[in-house]
């Protein structure tokens, strides 16, 4: 196992979370699991201050499904340290691709939600990145 890259996983994981929490409506379901387990204060005065904050909308909505997307590859990478071959990145990939076929599902209307290109590049650049990354460690 590889610590570090399950950590930064984590990392991104609350990084996602966050701005979940913070720069979207109180209607969605991780706020109403925080406010049942935590509750509100802290993260209510927080959503004051960024309530003047001038997001830009790919940062708000898609963003996340990004670090999400990062967070399950390197925490899954991270386990598979010592893994090698297809079963390792068909694995490591398995979300972004579930992600990726759910959005072009919305395009083509068999799917609930609204299809989003800028999702698209979010789910496509962390797996991509993945790639990059190990074909220049096998070159080194």
């Amino acid at each position: 196992m590889d610590w570090r890259k399950i950590a930064l996983g984590v990392a991104c994981l609350l990084m996602g979370c966050a701005i979940y929490l913070v720069l979207r409506k109180d209607t969605i379901h991780l706020y109403r699991w925080w406010q049942a387990a935590v509750g509100t204060g802290a993260l209510e005065s927080l959503r004051e201050t960024a309530r003047s904050w001038q997001v830009p909308e790919c940062v708000r909505y898609s963003l996340p499904d990004g670090l999400y997307c990062l967070s399950y590859i390197l925490i899954t990478d991270g386990l598979l340290n010592g893994e090698k071959g297809f079963w390792r990145h068909a694995i490591v990939c398995l979300i972004p691709t579930v992600a990726i076929t759910h959005e072009c599902l919305q395009a083509a209307g068999l799917a609930r939600g609204t299809f989003d290109w800028v999702d698209v590049v979010c789910y496509a650049l962390p797996p991509t990145a993945y790639f990059l990354y190990m074909r220049m460690r096998e070159n080194t």
